[in-house]
């Protein structure tokens, strides 16, 4: 499902059997190539910025870690969460790796939630400062209004990150 919305590469420092393996976890991938050095690695992520794309790195050994740091993201992939943790931004579970394409999504649904968070605050203080501005509200009502719009910012966030979790197909508690 990745395929639909982005250009796949398969870049491994693996023989070419390890290639094989990975490339049926990632079906129709635009580059597929195996026998890689950690520089090979940082080379390619290079070549696509050149190209203009933001670049995910997803690795899952310590041959990766130049590369899950230059990336624009970078996810590492292990099976002991506990016991690899190279400079990226995100640590993966083996096991949810299926998940990724839901991840992304709702990544991309929270940072709209994060404006919309943003957006509610500045139109309830503009609308608050003028009101107050103007004459029209006692200091004692804006005092009060005040921790009311934290609350209310703080529940639509939260509300609008559950339904982001549902929308994503993730299971939210």
């Amino acid at each position: 499902s990745l395929n639909r919305k982005y250009d796949l590469s398969v870049l491994t420092g693996d023989r070419a059997e390890g290639l094989q393996r990975l490339k049926k976890w990632f079906p129709g991938c635009r580059d597929a190539r195996s026998d890689l050095s950690p520089a090979d690695k940082l080379e390619a992520i290079d070549l696509l910025r050149a190209d203009g794309k933001p670049v995910m790195m997803l690795g899952d050994g310590l041959n990766d870690a130049g590369a899950l740091r230059h990336a624009d993201v970078g996810i590492a992939v292990t099976e002991d969460i506990q016991a690899f943790s190279p400079a990226c931004d995100g640590i993966l579970k083996a096991e949810n790796l299926a998940l990724l394409p839901k991840f992304l999504k709702f990544s991309r649904l929270t940072t709209k939630v994060v404006l919309l968070s943003f957006t509610i605050s500045l139109l309830y203080n503009v609308i608050g400062i003028s009101i107050a501005a103007s004459g029209k509200l006692s200091p004692l009502i804006a005092a009060i209004l005040m921790p009311l719009s934290s609350v209310s910012v703080l529940l639509v966030s939260v509300l609008a990150t559950r339904l982001a979790g549902k929308m994503a197909g993730l299971k939210t508690r």
